[in-house]
């Protein structure tokens, strides 16, 4: 039976063993490995039934046991190097095991052995045990404590990053002086803990490689996360409570203790045994107790007395009982209380987001910070007496779930005030004001980068699964899970908006023109539409100066000389020479703005910094976001839903040589967009960045600057329109071999027409894996075009398709409607290309099938992965798309991406085109 996948075949999600599991660091290994996606058992647990193989191996003493089970399962290693023992890894090296190591110092968590080494764990044994922590010298020595949960995150991103082969990595907690360390545990611990100063030098510590730190930064994108203060008093509650019978001394230094500054004499140890019992009575002593005469009962208290006496009682404990609930409940009905504001001010931004109210979300969310502020000083008065009553876990949740809180509000407000700048540098820039581009980019980068750490603490709450799903009353599964799908996402956003500031700077610094292409996809061509006019913009210093709109048929009327067009340009659209109106013939759209650009400079005689596209999609969602802009000279109104049609009706009915009317009613538009931009509400300005965003993942926005350095970070994002490299690379080190498909249908209307607004298309694919190892990619493309009459704008869909694909693909078959067609086969941009003229006249239907094998097998290897990237053409319509990956009974998904439909023997993607899209699936090869 098919199943729907989301991610990860969990039946069949890679496995990691854990080594020893008695190891304190187990658990913690355990649950990151969970939230992977990998299953996580101990070796001890795996012995039980060793059924699948291990495609990871975790050591934690660095013994090297496990290395002959790594090598052969084939799986990657991992051990944790204690005392230097490096040598681990050239073991591993010789028995040809992918190994790495990892190291930390200070690690602390719950489960943490006190006679471990290192200074933490001393200071915190001195702590439980003596009653005092003796810090050398000035304790000025700087000390790296490392949450175990963040170590474990750091060694298992070093484990399944590629490119970590043969490396050892140390890890590092934030730095803290070794005092401020003993203060801080001093004020954690719940009795008196005196700090006592000796003389001497304290040993030197090993100091992190600032190079390594900002390598595992950047490359295995891990810092420490946890809150030093948190983590430590939740590691002391857990020693209170499991080690107080520990009586075992760490081993001290064969070299003379230090002598005590002011004559300093270390306490009695303290012994945790019960106390002896009393000496036994003299035998003398029981004879006369046993035979004494019996004493005279005292006599009783009247009833009278007794029922005042019991009075008085009730008295007191009523009283005493009304003083406790007082002591107990007003506090924590006052932190309730303020939590139940903070948390909902927090839920009524989310609608105040999609409206931008910039200046009310900082407001609200502000009041909600202070809220769980107060929340958690009312809540730190009832701490005590909670916990006296057992109920201090409890309490450290909900302190838990006022951190989180705390850290959205704080996300939100940031991004909400770098909103609100943004908002502003666009309505100066359309002001015609000077911006000052470098200061506002700065505080802009400093409010995200806020953001982006408030952000990056409150994922670290939910995705390590800390906060439960129920907390007393309340079911918070739905609300956390939110929390936790949203808040990847927005940090994704955060961080690609932080990034974008080098482009920005360089959009608007120093005196810039830019060529707009207008470009109608309802006359499709290869980067997004038939050229019918284009706009040059102008800037000085970030101050708007000027847009106009002209003719392409004007400027091209003043080209002189002859230039050669496309040989297929020439052969099926019949003209003689080639102008800017066909120039963006390469779908590569970098190629195509450098051949406008030099049009434009031959035409017109004017040189541009850039050229972006922009196609009706791109206008259609501006319009959703402003609404309908008036056109006082033409007296109506224009909307996304009218646009296409009054844009036709004004730039074609009635036009001459020489007639400006198209130009005239683009100008009128674009004047009228731009003022409502420079007058809009946040709200406008918000929905049409929202607009322009996903013009630009969707490619019907592209843009390219004539600055190489700022184009890599624009190609990054995929918002140059190239032409994509392989999806599949193979990184140094990676022991899975990867194999990669790739596919771009790019259409050309030749019919001068705008049939393409009268044309559905459907297209279905299958990607067989044979046997031995080789792929035929089968295409099909259902056409319709339903117009009803050859009448312009409408008519026959004259199409000049292009498959570009892997280069040195072979061609197996072609056919149109079951006929075999004749295909053009060259190649570019390292693609093969194949090319056919395909017809479909008004009212009719054709079914191209196009059919191509990889020139590559797929990898016989125990496990190997599969990539196919579909690159959409700019200016498409959404058109629905299948993809079926069929493969032999041998091999098995293990990880797939994106949610797919899995039956054995079978892999089914289904979705819209309304982006570029990469399907991938890593094999496991079975018995």
């Amino acid at each position: 039976m098919a199943k729907v996948l989301e991610s990860v075949v969990s039946e069949a999600s890679p496995l990691a063993i854990v080594y020893p599991g008695s190891s304190f660091l187990a658990p913690y290994f355990i649950k990151e490995l969970l939230r992977l996606g990998c299953q996580a058992l101990t070796f001890e647990e795996w012995q039980k039934n060793p059924g699948a193989s291990p495609a990871y191996i975790f050591e934690l003493d660095s013994l090297g046991e496990l290395l002959g089970l790594a090598k052969k399962n084939r799986a990657k290693y991992l051990a944790i190097i204690w005392d230097g023992k490096e040598a681990i890894l050239e073991k591993a090296e010789r028995q040809g095991v992918d190994g790495r190591g990892v190291s930390g110092r200070d690690i602390y968590g719950p489960g943490m052995d006190l006679l471990a080494k290192g200074p933490l764990a001393e200071m915190l044994y001195q702590a439980l045990f003596k009653g005092a922590i003796r810090v050398a010298g000035q304790g000025s020595l700087p000390l790296y404590p490392l949450f175990a949960q963040d170590f474990a995150a750091g060694a298992c991103r070093a484990m399944i990053e590629p490119g970590t082969t043969g490396k050892a990595f140390s890890f590092f907690g934030q730095p803290i002086a070794t005092i401020a360390l003993a203060h801080l545990i001093k004020e954690k611990a719940k009795k008196e803990i005196e700090i006592e100063f000796v003389s001497g030098e304290a040993s030197a510590v090993e100091e992190p490689d600032p190079e390594e730190q900002l390598w595992l930064k950047k490359e295995l994108s891990w810092q420490p996360t946890a809150n030093l203060e948190e983590r430590l008093t939740e590691t002391g509650r857990w020693l209170e409570e499991n080690v107080q019978g520990l009586r075992e001394e760490p081993e001290e230094k064969p070299e003379e203790k230090p002598k005590a500054i002011e004559s300093y004499q270390p306490p009695p140890p303290r012994v945790f045994s019960p106390p002896p019992p009393p000496p036994p009575l003299p035998l003398t002593s029981i004879i006369e107790e046993s035979f004494a005469p019996a004493t005279t009962p005292e006599p009783s208290l009247p009833k009278a007395d007794l029922r005042k006496l019991a009075r008085r009682f009730l008295v007191f404990f009523l009283f005493f009982f009304f003083v406790f609930s007082l002591l107990l409940l007003a506090p924590l009905g006052m932190s309730g209380v303020n939590a139940y504001r903070g948390f909902s001010l927090l839920k009524s931004v989310e609608s105040d987001l999609r409206l931008a109210k910039f200046a009310l979300i900082e407001k609200k969310t502000g009041e909600a910070s202070r809220y769980f502020s107060e929340s958690k000083k009312w809540a730190s008065f009832s701490q005590p007496v909670f916990e006296t009553l057992g109920f201090g876990n409890e309490l450290y949740l909900f302190d838990d779930f006022l951190s989180l809180g705390n850290h959205l509000a704080g996300s939100v407000k940031y991004a909400s005030r770098a909103g609100k700048e943004a908002a502003d540098a666009v309505r100066l820039i359309l002001d015609s004001e000077k911006v000052e581009i470098g200061p506002l980019w700065e505080r802009e980068s400093a409010l995200l980068d806020k953001a982006l750490v408030e952000a990056g603490l409150a994922e670290t709450l939910v995705s390590k699964e800390r906060l439960p799903k129920k907390f007393l009353f309340l079911d918070l599964e739905e609300s956390l899970g939110q929390i936790a799908d949203l808040l990847p996402k927005a940090r994704a956003l955060l961080a690609m908006a932080k990034e974008s500031g080098p482009i920005l700077t360089s959009v608007f610094e120093g005196r810039k023109t830019y060529l707009v292409l207008l470009q109608n996809n309802m006359e499709l061509r290869p980067t997004g539409g038939f050229i019918g006019s284009f706009g040059l913009a102008s800037f000085d210093q970030g101050r708007f100066l000027d847009f106009g709109v002209s003719d392409v048929y004007v400027a091209d009327g003043q080209l002189k000389g002859h230039v050669e067009p496309p040989e297929k340009l020439k052969e099926y659209l019949g003209e003689a020479g080639w102008y800017l109106r066909d120039a963006n013939w390469d779908p590569d759209f970098p190629t195509s703005s450098r051949r406008v650009a030099w049009f434009l400079e031959k035409e017109m005689g004017r040189t541009v910094n850039g050229v972006i596209g922009i196609n009706l999609n791109f206008a259609k969602e501006v319009l959703r976001g402003l609404g309908p802009v008036y056109l006082p000279d033409y007296q109506e109104k224009i909307d996304e839903a009218n646009l296409f049609e009054r844009a036709e009706y004004r730039s074609e009915i009635g036009t001459f040589p020489g007639s400006t009317q198209k130009s005239d009613f683009l100008g009128s538009l674009a004047s009228a967009l731009f003022e409502k931009l420079r007058t809009g509400s946040e709200k406008e300005l918000f929905a049409v960045a929202k607009g322009a965003y996903k013009a630009l993942e969707a490619g019907d926005f592209l843009v390219y600057l004539d600055d190489p350095t700022v184009m890599e970070k624009i190609a990054k994002f995929g918002w140059s329109g190239e032409i994509r490299s392989s999806s599949c690379q193979h990184p140094a080190g990676s022991t899975v071999k990867c194999l990669s498909d790739y596919l771009m249908l790019v259409e050309a209307n030749l019919g001068v027409n705008k049939a393409n607004y009268f044309l559905r298309r459907r297209i279905d694919q299958k990607i067989g894996i044979a046997g031995d190892g080789s792929i035929e990619h089968r295409l099909k493309i259902d056409y319709q075009n339903t117009a009803e009459t050859n009448a312009w704008p409408a008519g026959k869909y004259k199409n000049y398709l292009r498959a570009y694909v892997p280069q040195n693909s072979r061609l197996v078959t072609c056919q149109i409607d079951g006929v075999l067609c004749q295909v053009d086969e060259s190649s570019e941009h390292e693609r093969k290309i194949f090319g056919l003229l395909v017809e479909v006249p008004i009212g009719e239907k054709k079914t191209v099938e196009i059919s191509y094998e990889l020139p590559e097998k797929f990898p016989q290897e125990d496990r190997a992965s599969f990539a196919f990237t579909f690159q959409r053409q700019s200016g498409t319509a959404e058109t629905p798309n299948t993809v079926l990956i069929s493969f032999p009974q041998t091999i098995k998904p293990l990880l797939i991406s994106p949610a797919g439909v899995y039956s054995p023997g079978s892999l089914l993607f289904a979705d819209l085109v309304e982006k570029s899209r990469t399907y991938r699936a890593e094999f496991v090869r079975q018995d």
